[in-house]
């Protein structure tokens, strides 16, 4: 069967968007195949795809995945250990399933047996493996375009496949970083939940060991996908009023690290470092230590001392209360 005979099949590759790049990759590798090996052309629709009519526009963008997928003679879904689970991936593979469609799991940096449940019975294939995905690239070619193709053709395969393999262990790296940042840096979940109006005591620490009340305060909280912020209005003795800001990531065990600085009436800079006290979230203790001033009329220094912050401001006024 020549390729002219054949008419051009669509393909839905579903991936999550941190996976564009290997999405992309995927789709160079297949479009590059068909071209050395004469065969028919296939349209690959994924999401984020950034070539001129490609990806997803604004609009009814649900009903127009549904139609993809319809249209598609497969799905190509792209498995990694941040996508696995996203429920997103699993309901696009399921749509196709059930529309008995064939889905041709490709699995990155992870093995077989961690693989979501929705994908155990297909015929999956590994990312960074020749052989495998020499096999993959069969299969796809093979059912989206019905053509025969020779082993002649298969043979000129890898070494496209293999740069293909070079971009995925170079991505491999990027998913490392993102995965250490989400797994021991800013949880924006457990972030969302400090988010509103605080009270804060801040405590110094003595050169003889004893404490005393440096400031109380209040602020206000909010977060971002990559950060939590507060805005501080200060009570010192001058600056009553004033605003300082902070800003900070929450741990996956709700530690909170911020960082502060101001250039007003008194500079300042510093560290702040806190955990949860309780089990109901709304307290939060911990140390602090930086350059500022007690009083608009006083040089700045260093300091170091306790911090506690509560949405409960009798906990706050209990805290420190006979130093």
């Amino acid at each position: 069967m020549n390729a002219q005979d054949i008419h051009e099949s669509k393909v839905f590759l579903s991936h999550a968007h941190e996976d564009s790049r290997l999405a992309d990759n995927l789709r160079e590798l297949l479009e590059t195949i068909c071209s050395i090996a004469n065969l028919p052309k296939i349209d690959i629709f994924f999401s984020s795809n950034l070539k001129p009519g490609g990806g997803m526009e604004l609009g009814e963008w649900r009903t127009r995945l549904e139609k993809e997928i319809e249209d598609a003679v497969l799905t190509i879904a792209i498995v990694t250990p941040d996508s696995n689970d996203k429920p997103w991936l699993a309901y696009e593979s399921g749509m196709s399933i059930g529309r008995a469609k064939k889905v041709t799991p490709i699995l990155y940096f992870m093995g077989q047996e961690s693989l979501h449940s929705v994908y155990r019975n297909q015929q999956s294939y590994i990312g960074e493996n020749l052989e495998s995905m020499r096999k993959c690239c069969y299969d796809i070619l093979s059912t989206s375009t019905e053509a025969n193709i020779s082993e002649e053709n298969i043979k000129l395969w890898d070494g496209f496949i293999q740069v293909y393999i070079e971009k995925v262990k170079a991505e491999k790296n990027d998913l490392y970083f993102r995965s250490l940042f989400r797994d021991q840096f800013h949880n924006s979940e457990n972030a969302s939940k400090f988010e509103g109006n605080w009270f804060a005591k801040w405590t110094q620490i003595n050169e003889d060991g004893s404490e005393e009340v440096f400031e109380k305060d209040e602020l206000y909280a909010w977060t971002t996908a990559n950060r939590i912020r507060f805005v501080g209005y200060s009570q010192k003795h001058g600056t009553e009023g004033m605003k300082y800001p902070m800003e900070g990531i929450v741990s996956p065990d709700r530690k909170i690290a911020l960082s502060y600085w101001s250039e007003g009436e008194i500079p300042i800079c510093g560290t702040c470092l806190m955990k949860p006290q309780g089990a109901g979230g709304d307290t939060l203790i911990g140390n602090w230590q930086g350059y500022t001033a007690k009083s608009i009329d006083d040089d700045p220094t260093f300091f170091s001392g306790r911090v506690l912050m509560s949405k409960s401001e009798g906990k706050v006024d209990a805290f420190a209360k006979t130093n």
